[in-house]
């Protein structure tokens, strides 16, 4: 049962996180969400689903590790993905 309250807590940290960027969001552009087409809406869930699930890793990863190990590789990840494209499209 310990498993589950560490998904638990770093869930509710995650959605957290994005319940405020949203309320802010609301809050600054009201007609936002109004305005945003079909295109942007896939981009966007895509987007919330894919960054949600990585956060969610790296929170967890918080109850195993150091902090600075984790900042180490999101950092390390946020150089590899640019040069990756950049070998990509060559």
């Amino acid at each position: 049962m310990a498993g589950v309250a560490v998904w638990f807590f770093s869930s509710l940290l995650i959605s957290s996180r994005f319940a405020l960027a949203g309320l802010l969001l609301l809050a600054v552009r009201p007609r936002a969400l109004a305005e945003m087409r079909a295109n942007e809406w896939r981009q966007g869930i895509g987007l919330g689903i894919f960054s949600g699930l990585g956060m969610l890793f790296q929170a967890d990863g918080l109850q195993y590790t150091s902090a600075s190990s984790v900042a180490f590789l999101t950092q390390f990840s946020a150089v590899l993905v640019p040069l990756y494209c950049v070998w990509r499209d060559r």
